[in-house]
């Protein structure tokens, strides 16, 4: 919310799990989810002075300005890692 010039969020905290599976000594297949918990989530926002108040740099006429960005939703990634450095699992 609001107070005068400054801005308040609420805190939360936020730790994506991940799961790691090796493979081989080389290979590894990995999965993270984000907000996975979270039924509303919050946007991020700062105050600042924008310099740009009619599309061109004006630091005579700046003013302040609240700057917003959507926070991320839920989501669910998959990958794989392949570490070339490590030599081959021998196979005999």
């Amino acid at each position: 919310f609001m107070d005068g010039s400054r801005a308040r969020m609420r805190d939360n905290a936020s730790s994506p799990p991940i799961a790691k599976y090796q493979v081989t000594p080389q290979l590894q297949i990995f999965g993270r989810l984000l907000n996975l918990f979270d039924r509303r989530y919050e946007t991020f926002g700062i105050l600042g002075s924008n310099f740009f108040p009619n599309g061109a740099f004006d630091p005579v006429n700046a003013g302040p300005e609240q700057f917003r960005a959507v926070a991320p939703p839920r989501a669910f990634y998959v990958g794989i890692r392949y570490d070339f450095t490590k030599p081959p699992a021998n196979r005999e």
